[in-house]
């Protein structure tokens, strides 16, 4: 029943496919980070007066950031990279263009110009990143 509503919606059932199977990428080194992060700076930011929810906005989330973001591009570049999936609920995606042109019009040209667009894209990705970081530095300290 579910396979074949996922099939007479092919973008739809690659989306919730990629997402059941590339969401522990970003939950489980967001839950590391959680895990190792200490809990003195969010007290203290909880005595001076903000609630949970700000204190966990201002002062945890931005400790996790490099997990979440280290997650993140994880399942990007693995989303942009899949080619079983897309194949399977046929949906025209820029690595099945590569595959295609790869092995089925036998233009290995074409499909290099592709695969280094892709490795360009997922470069700028990590690029983005870098630079949204900026000059932040994270640690963490076991206890």
């Amino acid at each position: 029943m579910i396979i074949g509503f996922l099939k007479s919606a092919p973008l739809g059932g690659a989306a919730l496919m990629l997402t059941l199977v590339l969401y522990p990428y970003v939950y489980l080194l967001a839950r590391a980070s959680f895990r190792m992060q200490a809990a003195t700076p969010f007290y203290a930011a909880r005595s001076l007066g903000s609630s949970p929810t700000n204190a966990f906005l201002l002062v945890s989330l931005p400790i996790a950031q490099p997990a979440i973001a280290g997650g993140s591009l994880l399942v990007i570049m693995e989303t942009i990279a899949d080619f079983g999936t897309v194949a399977h609920f046929s949906v025209q995606t820029y690595a099945r263009g590569i595959y295609t042109n790869w092995f089925g019009i036998a233009d290995r040209g074409a499909a290099a110009q592709l695969a280094l667009g892709l490795l360009a894209f997922a470069l700028l990705v990590a690029l983005l990143e870098y630079i949204n970081r900026g000059s932040a530095r994270y640690s963490v300290k076991e206890c």
